[in-house]
């Protein structure tokens, strides 16, 4: 049994006003000029349902899943060499924010509050709820901190290594947030400090998520609806140049 110090219901209503302030914040970028490039799409020709479909299924698959496009990402770039460590860092820390993400879920779905404050991690998927629930979690953590110390040598390629970008600001929150995710497991299971930090973890969440629409988090969003669209028009252009 966990004790936390704050209830299962002041859980749920942070996590809808987080998600008030996310939305926004992408509301607020659209309106900024965001939606710019959104355009150009809404002029895609009709009759080309089943391109367009095609072209979705390829983003998913291809671009989210196997982070394709970053396979010759900065190829003349003086680590010319290692032109798979952006990659390899994307694919690792998409993976292992999934598996958070999937343990989160299965926090909320499968947890039994027994008080207010206090209650059974996975309780409801029998014996081994607890330990799949943690285990996803520290799995998907320790892969999101290999992905960005992977990642963070071949960040900077000849710049500043002052100037803290969009991308910048995006790892360093999810670093912190997966380090205090850790802090507050090792807090629980010896219930030590375990006040302290859960609000800091809890900090950095609400902090990650506010600044979505603000860093490259954003392209989780983003990314799916460019990478559609660019793939449908190279489709609609071949189109034409068989039918030409």
């Amino acid at each position: 049994m966990i004790s936390l110090p704050a209830t299962h219901y002041e859980i749920i209503y942070g996590s809808i006003i987080l998600v008030v302030v996310l939305a926004a914040g992408f509301i607020f970028e659209l309106k900024r000029g965001a939606a710019k490039r959104f355009t150009r799409y809404s002029n895609a020709q009709g009759g080309n349902g089943s391109l367009l479909a095609r072209a979705f299924i390829e983003t998913i698959f291809l671009d989210m899943f196997a982070s394709e496009p970053m396979a010759a990402c900065h190829t003349e770039a003086f680590y010319e060499n290692r032109t798979h460590v952006k990659r390899l860092s994307h694919l690792l820390i998409f993976y292992g924010f999934v598996l958070l993400l999937i343990s989160t879920l299965i926090g909320f779905i499968f947890d039994r509050w027994i008080t207010p404050y206090t209650f059974s991690k996975a309780f409801y998927l029998g014996p081994a709820g607890s330990a799949i629930e943690t285990g996803l979690g520290l799995i998907g953590g320790i892969i999101i901190l290999a992905g960005v110390v992977i990642y963070w040598p071949s960040r900077y390629r000849g710049e500043d290594w002052k100037a803290v970008t969009s991308a910048d600001l995006f790892l360093l929150l999810l670093a912190f947030t997966v380090i205090t995710g850790f802090l507050l497991e090792l807090a629980e299971a010896y219930s030590l400090y375990v006040d302290a930090a859960f609000w800091v973890h809890m900090a950095f969440i609400f902090a990650l998520f506010a600044t979505m629409p603000f860093t490259k988090f954003s392209h989780a969003l983003y990314q799916i609806i460019w990478n559609t669209y660019d793939r449908f028009d190279k489709k609609v252009a071949l189109n034409k140049e068989v039918e030409g």
